[in-house]
Parts: C-alpha cells; structure tokens; sequence
C-alpha cells in the first residue's frame, strides 16, 4: 500500500499524486483511476508532474483506490491508497 487514510463516511476530499522527483525530467500522459464500491471519484485532473482526484466515501470499511500514471516516456506506476473509516 502506497498510503493510508481516514476518510468518514459522507466526507469528500482531494488527493494528489506528485511525480515531480519519482519521474524526474518525464510528464504524465495518462491516469486512469479506479474506485471500488463505497469511494466515488471526480474532478480527476492532472498536470506535467501531478494527479489529483476528489474521493467521497458512501460506506464504511477498508477500501482501496488505485491509479495507473503512465509518462510521456512510457513508463507505467500503480499507486495503491487504503481508505479506513
């Protein structure tokens, strides 16, 4: 796991993924989020070094929110968030 969070039902908040020193000289192309039953995702954005997606979260429980950033150069990486609340 990447990271974990707290995250309570009826909450919404924004979480961003820096790629600035990982892929350092490289851009994002692409990411393509995925959100389990219980997270919603929106106003996915991103930049040259950043991805950012707002999460609210309907039910209970440990769930998990992943993320494929590919790079302008063609490299790929999964960030993987656990959300407990």
């Amino acid at each position: 796991m990447d990271a974990e969070f707290v995250l309570q039902v009826g909450e919404k908040y924004d979480y961003t993924i820096d790629m600035s020193s990982k892929w350092a000289g490289d851009t994002i192309a692409s990411v393509v989020w995925t959100f389990p039953t219980g997270l919603t995702g929106s106003a996915q954005t991103n930049t040259a070094t950043t991805a950012t997606t707002w999460i609210e979260r309907t039910v209970s429980g440990s769930l998990v929110v992943s993320a494929l950033l590919t790079s302008a150069a063609g490299r790929k990486e999964v960030v993987n968030w656990m959300f407990k609340g």
